[in-house]
């Protein structure tokens, strides 16, 4: 039984006791009936970077018996699983009628966000720091594989490269699913399991726009999904 197959039985294992939800069914295995997952990080990274070599995308992306980069949030060796900045969650926010009241005010549901965001912009500008070192390439600095991504940050400067910008997509990757920012709600009333759909500029749309995005102050995605709630509604 192969590493990644292990951690996922240990992932299930921990998730037993919490409710199924669609909220699980995005992830980084593939072969734990119990999560519904596909492996998704691994298939949108290798989708997004095809220009890299396969040795490179294969560290960033992960394959099979390996979490790679990417995945690394995700393996419960990481201590990553309960985050929240490190998957987007718990933005969640819902108003509702009078004499009513949610879990957690709109702000709290905002700073939680803000603090996804926070940590996508941190891990770009330790990528960039680490590929700082890659100006003078040489077999050291540049040597694959890297092994397991546990945090320690004590691989060469290409591997420490690969880990933090696995740690930022993998935010990235978890906004979209964890949101229903591209969702478009079913028929029938608007409520907590059946949320709007929004346009947000919470995210920029375009790769230069990165630069400035701790700077930008924009309108937040209507909704957001908790690691244990399907997704509610999050007015902008």
């Amino acid at each position: 039984m192969n590493r990644k197959t292990v951690y996922g039985l240990v992932a299930a294992g921990l998730m037993a006791a919490l409710p199924a939800t669609p909220g699980w069914g995005f992830g980084t295995v593939s072969k734990v009936p119990f999560l519904g997952q596909a492996a998704e990080h691994e298939k949108i990274t290798r989708a997004a970077l095809p220009i890299l070599d396969k040795k490179t995308l294969n560290e960033l992306a992960g394959e099979s018996g390996n979490f790679g980069a990417v995945g690394a949030p995700d393996d419960p060796g990481r201590t990553l699983l309960m985050t929240d900045e490190a998957h987007c969650d718990n933005g969640d926010f819902l108003e509702l009628p009078p004499g009513q009241t949610y879990h957690q005010t709109k702000e709290e549901a905002k700073q939680h966000l803000i603090q996804c965001r926070e940590w996508m912009i941190a891990h770009l500008a330790a990528a960039v720091r680490s590929a700082g070192q890659l100006a003078k390439p040489d077999e050291t600095n540049m040597a694959l594989p890297c092994g397991p991504f546990v945090g320690t940050r004590l691989g060469n400067a290409k591997c420490n490269v690969i880990e933090e910008l696995g740690l930022a997509f993998h935010a990235s990757e978890d906004f979209y699913s964890h949101t229903n920012w591209v969702d478009k709600p079913a028929d029938g009333p608007i409520e907590a399991g059946n949320p709007p759909r929004g346009a947000s500029s919470f995210f920029p749309r375009r790769p230069s726009a990165i630069v400035s995005l701790g700077r930008r102050s924009s309108s937040m995605p209507i909704s957001t999904r908790t690691r244990v709630r399907s997704s509610t509604a999050f007015p902008a």
